[in-house]
């Protein structure tokens, strides 16, 4: 059902984790509250516009490997590379990019994690943020020892119906 005008809202979709994903519709106020809130859980926990960010999501496409934002100061690494025959090409522009943010799928980052391992080849990245999976206390551990970071998890969903994170 929807209680607004059609010129007042925006398609969005669940990740489909139980099945397909659901369409919902979105009101432009909700948004911007729920990125405002996302964005002070993150400035609570030590990151600010402008830190140097490397992203390790779905973002990029399955071509692209990555992509240095300069106006946000995020390189995006892509996920669908991450693997131990690319690893120190990861491992290589991480380490001279010097992030102090890693944001991350916790999947994505515990490859990441365990790959390095393997290697045994650590980062120092300060701060980490997981979202859209579950993070698994495994995944947790080894991430934060090889990464030299503190994980903090969030969790929203695209009905935004609840978005909270972990202190």
């Amino acid at each position: 059902m929807l209680a607004k005008s059609r010129l007042c809202v925006f398609k969005a979709y669940s990740s489909g984790t139980t099945g397909t994903p659901l369409q919902v519709y979105r009101d432009f106020s909700s948004t911007i509250k729920e990125y405002a809130y996302g964005h002070y859980f993150q400035q609570m926990h030590g990151y600010h516009l402008g830190d140097p960010v490397v992203s390790l999501r779905g973002t990029l496409d399955r071509n692209t490997f990555s992509y240095y934002d300069k106006t946000n100061n995020v390189l995006y690494l892509s996920s669908f590379h991450l693997n131990g025959n690319r690893i120190e090409e990861y491992y290589k522009l991480i380490s001279d990019f010097k992030p102090k943010v890693i944001k991350a799928y916790p999947s994505s980052m515990h490859i990441l994690a365990t790959e390095l391992y393997k290697k045994d080849l650590k980062l120092d990245i300060p701060i980490a943020f997981t979202s859209s999976e579950v993070l698994h206390d495994f995944q947790k551990e080894i991430v934060e020892r090889v990464l030299n970071t503190k994980i903090f998890d969030w969790y929203g969903n695209a009905e935004q119906t609840v978005a909270f994170g972990q202190f």
